[in-house]
C-alpha cells in the first residue's frame, strides 16, 4: 500500500512537472516579461523613480501575446498564425510607443486597466474560436474565471505568508527586512493562472448544462431584481408622463442597472436558453424584456439630452452617451437573432473600450482639447472667470479632472486657487461638474 501511494505520488509529480514545463514553453514570454517589469520597476524605484513609460509598453506586449497565443493554438498553419502573431504583438508595441512618446500620454495605467479589461472580453472567443453557437465560449469563461480565482488566492495566500514571516524575523531578532515582496508575489500567482488556462480539446465544452451556482444566482437574484428595477423605471415613466415633466438625469444610470441586470442574466442563463428554446423563459429573456426595455432607453435618451444642454459634455456623459447607443443596438437586435448568441455583445463592447479608451485620442483627451480650448477663448476674449459663471464651471472640472497643469499659461494660478485650491500641482483627479 505504501509502495503505491509512493508510486501514485511520483507519477502526481512527474504530472505536474510535464505541464508546469508546457506552461512554460506555452506563456514563456508572459512569464518573462512580467518577471522583467518586476526587476525593472524593483531596481528604478529606488534608483530613478518609477518607470511607468517601459512598463506600459512590457504590459501592451504581455497582453496581446497571451491572447494571440489562444488564437494561434487553434490554426492549423503554425507559420502564418507565428506570423501574424508577431505582427499583433509588433503593432501593439507601436501603438504603445506612439501613446506615450509622440503624444506623451499620461494615462498608462488608466489605459492600461482597459486594455486588459477589452481583451478578458475577447479571450474567450479567441480561445474556442468558430462555433455553430457560443454555449464552448460560456464554459470557457468559466474556466477562465476560475484561473483567475486560484491565481487570485495564490497571491493573496503568499502576501500573508511573507508578511507573516516578516514580523516574525523582525519579532525574534529584531531583524527588520525592508522588501518590497508584494510584486515578487505577483508572478507565481500568474503562473498559476497560465497553468490553469485550459488548452486542446479540454477547452471545448459543449454541455448544454448549466452550473447549479450560476443558474441560481440568475433565477433568485438577478432576475428578479431585473423585474424590479424595470417596474420602477416604468412606473417613474408614467409618474412624468402623467406630469408632464422632463426625467432627471439619474434615470440614466437607473437604466444601466436595468441593462447590466438583463445582459448578465442573459449570459449566465445562455446554456439554459439554448437548451430550452420552446419555453417561457426563453421567449422572456430573448423577446419580452429587450422589447421592454426599448421605451425605458428612450427616456434614458431624453433624460441625457437634457443633462448635457444643461451642464455640457463631460467624459462621464461622452461614456453614458456610447452605452445609450449600445443599448438600443442590444435590445433592437437579440429579437430579430434566430439562435440567440453572446458573443457579439462581448466583441462589441472590446471594441467599443478599445475605440473610446485604449488610444491617444480617447474621450478624455477629446474632452480635455474641447474644454482648454472653450476656456482659451474665453479668456482671450477679456472675460472674467468671477463674473461668468459658465466659464468658472469649466475651470472648476478642467482643474479636478485633468489638474490645473492643463490650464498653464491659461487662466492665472490664484484664479484656480480660487475655484479649485487643491487641485494645484495635483497632476490629475476623476471628479464631475456639480449640479
Amino acid at each position: 500500500m505504501n509502495k503505491f501511494v509512493l508510486l501514485f505520488t511520483a507519477q502526481s509529480m512527474k504530472q505536474i512537472g510535464i505541464r508546469m514545463l508546457f506552461t512554460l514553453r506555452r506563456f514563456g514570454l508572459e512569464l518573462l516579461l512580467l518577471f522583467a517589469i518586476i526587476c525593472f520597476n524593483l531596481y528604478f524605484n529606488l534608483v530613478e523613480g518609477f518607470t511607468e513609460k517601459i512598463s506600459f509598453i512590457a504590459f501592451v506586449a504581455l497582453v496581446a501575446d497571451a491572447a494571440m497565443v489562444l488564437w494561434s493554438e487553434q490554426q492549423k498553419n503554425k507559420l502564418k498564425a507565428t506570423l501574424l502573431r508577431v505582427g499583433v504583438v509588433l503593432l501593439c508595441v507601436a501603438y504603445a510607443c506612439i501613446n506615450i512618446f509622440w503624444l506623451s500620454s499620461v494615462r498608462f495605467t488608466e489605459q492600461l486597466i482597459w486594455l486588459i479589461l477589452a481583451v478578458i472580453m475577447l479571450l474567450p472567443f479567441l480561445g474556442v474560436g468558430h462555433q455553430k453557437d457560443d454555449v464552448p465560449a460560456f464554459h470557457f469563461i468559466l474556466k477562465l474565471m476560475g484561473s483567475g480565482i486560484k491565481a487570485g488566492i495564490v497571491f493573496f495566500v503568499l502576501l500573508f505568508a511573507v508578511s507573516i514571516l516578516i514580523l516574525i524575523i523582525d519579532g525574534l531578532f529584531g531583524i527588520t527586512l525592508a522588501l518590497q515582496f508584494a510584486p515578487w508575489c505577483l508572478w507565481p500567482a500568474f503562473f498559476v493562472f497560465c497553468y490553469a488556462v485550459p488548452h486542446g480539446a479540454r477547452r471545448y465544452n459543449y454541455s448544454l448544462q448549466s452550473p447549479a451556482f450560476f443558474k441560481g444566482i440568475a433565477f433568485y437574484v438577478i432576475l428578479p431584481f431585473l423585474l424590479l428595477y424595470m417596474l420602477i423605471v416604468w412606473v417613474y415613466l408614467f409618474y412624468i408622463l402623467f406630469r408632464w415633466e422632463l426625467p432627471q438625469g439619474t434615470v440614466a444610470w437607473a437604466v444601466s442597472a436595468v441593462m447590466a441586470a438583463y445582459l448578465s442574466c442573459y449570459a449566465l442563463l445562455y446554456p439554459y436558453l439554448m437548451k430550452n428554446k420552446s419555453g417561457k423563459l426563453y421567449l422572456l429573456m430573448t423577446k419580452v424584456l429587450p422589447l421592454g426595455i426599448l421605451p425605458l432607453l428612450i427616456l434614458m435618451t431624453v433624460g441625457v439630452v437634457r443633462r448635457v444642454s444643461d451642464y455640457g459634455i463631460t467624459v462621464g456623459r461622452l461614456y453614458l452617451i456610447t452605452a445609450l447607443v449600445f443599448y438600443y443596438v442590444v435590445c433592437i437586435t437579440i429579437p430579430l437573432l434566430k439562435t440567440p448568441r453572446f458573443r457579439w455583445i462581448f466583441i462589441s463592447v472590446a471594441v467599443i473600450i478599445l475605440l473610446t479608451s485604449v488610444q491617444p485620442m480617447d474621450y478624455h483627451q477629446i474632452c480635455k482639447r474641447v474644454f482648454v480650448s472653450e476656456i482659451r477663448q474665453k479668456m482671450a476674449d477679456g472675460i472674467d472667470p468671477e463674473a461668468d459663471e459658465q466659464l468658472r464651471e469649466k475651470i472648476y472640472y478642467v482643474s479636478t479632472t485633468f489638474g490645473a497643469s492643463a490650464l498653464n499659461g491659461i487662466v492665472p494660478d490664484d484664479v484656480i486657487k480660487i475655484i479649485a485650491p487643491w487641485t494645484i500641482d495635483v497632476p490629475v483627479q476623476t471628479s464631475e461638474l456639480p449640479d
